[in-house]
């Protein structure tokens, strides 16, 4: 893992939510009601805030 890398376990509940730990939303600034954008890389699950790429996921600033 790369330097300031982060791994943490979680689970997904039966409706699909998936809580993400506190230490991962701090380092990624998520506040609550932020929207994700998810994509599948190499079989990984990549989350990304929308606002930070809208231009990517065709939303606007």
């Amino acid at each position: 893992m790369g330097r300031g890398g982060l791994r943490v376990v979680t689970s997904v509940s039966p409706d699909g939510t998936i809580t993400l730990p506190e230490e991962v939303r701090r380092r990624l600034g998520l506040q609550p009601f932020d929207d994700l954008a998810f994509s599948l890389e190499n079989g990984m699950i990549v989350a990304a805030k929308v606002k930070e790429t809208c231009a990517q996921y065709g939303g606007e600033d």
